[in-house]
């Protein structure tokens, strides 16, 4: 079997796979320069490849050798992979944001604690306190994971969900 694997140009980057079912495109550049298409038969795919998505997440074409190579998975959401250092790079900022973004959530879910009416004990009030503090302040120092699910958070008072 045979497949058409378009390619972004300028990086190796595969755009798509495609089962031909009538005749394929030809191979070769596109006229606007974007993209390359190119033929690849079954037993030329590097192993593991039998998955078409696995095959595009996972693999950039090196124009030079005209061979795919693996790049892996990204490490987060936000991730890029950069040919030219052969390795993921991603704007730290953005991570630093959505962890504020959970943060302000899990703020949000205990903002009932420092209300002037809840039902709370004086000792739990200062644990919410304690730990809405901490949660505050997360950020100061802090190192940043590769995701934001990777973070460590604070564990919340046990009377809260």
């Amino acid at each position: 079997m045979q497949f058409i694997v378009n390619i972004e140009e300028t990086t190796g980057k595969i755009l798509n796979v495609q089962f031909p079912t009538s005749a394929p495109n030809p191979e070769g550049l596109s006229e606007d320069g974007y993209m390359r298409t190119v033929h690849v038969n079954e037993d030329e795919l590097l192993e593991g490849c039998e998955n078409a998505n696995f095959f595009v997440n996972q693999h950039w074409y090196n124009h030079d050798t005209q061979q795919f190579f693996k790049i892996g998975l990204p490490p987060n959401d936000y991730a890029e992979y950069n040919r030219s250092t052969g390795s993921f790079e991603w704007d730290t900022d953005l991570i630093l944001e959505e962890i504020r973004r959970v943060r302000t959530n899990k703020l949000a879910g205990c903002d009932w604690t420092q209300v002037s009416d809840n039902t709370l004990t004086e000792e739990q009030k200062a644990e919410a306190r304690t730990y809405r503090t901490t949660l505050r302040n997360i950020t100061e120092g802090l190192t940043l994971p590769d995701h934001a699910d990777d973070m460590v958070w604070p564990t919340p008072p046990s009377f809260l969900p």
